[in-house]
């Protein structure tokens, strides 16, 4: 888990989700402002795809621990990681590898 310094708060949500830019995979759609003060991050999982919370919550986790393994000091994007349907089928490894591709990607 990521400090909550780091997690994006409702405000700079909106204001991500408003203004960002939209990078996608076949996994999840990131949303994310780049040149900000410090760097922040959110991962958005629907009760569409997991109903129940301990699955949602797991994924967030793990999704959150290679944010924080991957995020370099010289980078300071603020983003949201907005997971899609396919994540289900999704090997942890392929989802893992994915989220260091986007994260490489906003640099």
């Amino acid at each position: 888990m990521i400090p909550k310094k780091m997690r994006i708060d409702t405000a700079r949500f909106t204001e991500v989700f408003k203004k960002g830019k939209t990078y996608n995979t076949s996994l999840y759609m990131v949303k994310y402002l780049t040149k900000q003060t410090e760097a922040r991050c959110a991962v958005v999982v629907s009760k569409k795809i997991y109903p129940k919370a301990h699955d949602r919550n797991k994924l967030k986790r793990s999704i959150y621990k290679t944010i924080s393994e991957n995020i370099s000091s010289t980078q300071t994007p603020h983003v949201i990681f907005m997971v899609k349907k396919p994540i289900k089928q999704a090997q942890p490894e392929d989802i893992m590898r994915e989220v260091a591709l986007a994260l490489n990607s906003l640099r």
